[in-house]
């Protein structure tokens, strides 16, 4: 099983990822960065946070050799919101 590290980027905040997770299957990877990206945005949005601080945030996902193997928008997860007014 290999281990992989979703580091979060949040416009020009990176937040590391020190423990990374376990996943037996590499194809599984960007199912589970875009689960992440879902279960974060669903906890934390409010009015007028897509528009600002989700659109410019993206998961850089690494392998244990600390290889970028999958750049992940969170823009590309949702799709576009409208914004409100």
């Amino acid at each position: 099983m290999a281990r992989y590290f979703f580091h979060l980027r949040t416009g020009r905040t990176f937040s590391r990822d020190d423990e990374g997770v376990e996943i037996s299957d590499p194809d599984h990877v960007a199912a589970h960065a875009a689960r992440l990206a879902r279960r974060l945005i669903a906890e934390t949005d409010l009015p007028g946070i897509w528009a600002g601080t989700w659109a410019r945030s993206a998961f850089a996902v690494m392998d244990g050799e600390q290889r970028l193997i999958l750049h992940l928008p969170f823009a590309t997860v949702l799709g576009p919101r409208p914004l409100l007014h």
